[in-house]
């Protein structure tokens, strides 16, 4: 992201990071890891939020949740504009776990057959 757009390279906190990725004891019955959507919510809001690069958290997020719907043959059906929207809201704490994980269940398409 930073090659694309700017800014400083390198990341701030590695356990930060391994912890939003990869919590230590997460299982899928914890309500952020039940769903695809919901790991989805918790991927983004969690790098915007938390901000373990020294640059591009918000494009890393909304990029990362991208890139999981698609491997899981997901997507968003919400616009670029509206993407960054949702990140900024994130940011700003006017969005909240919960009410990202309800806007990513009411806005997920497929792609394939399930």
């Amino acid at each position: 992201m930073i090659s694309l757009y700017g800014g400083a390279t390198g990341i701030r906190d590695e356990s930060l990071l391994e912890l939003i990725v990869a919590p230590e004891g997460a299982t899928e019955n914890d309500f952020a890891y039940s769903r695809v959507s919901h790991i989805a919510a918790t991927l983004w809001f969690g790098l915007v939020n938390h901000q373990p690069f020294i640059d591009g958290n918000k494009r890393t997020g909304l990029r990362t949740v991208d890139v999981f719907l698609t491997i899981n043959q997901l997507d968003l059906s919400i616009g670029p504009e509206e993407a960054v929207e949702w990140t900024q809201r994130i940011a700003t704490g006017e969005l909240s776990l919960h009410q990202l994980v309800d806007m990513i269940m009411a806005n997920i398409t497929s792609l394939g057959d399930f």
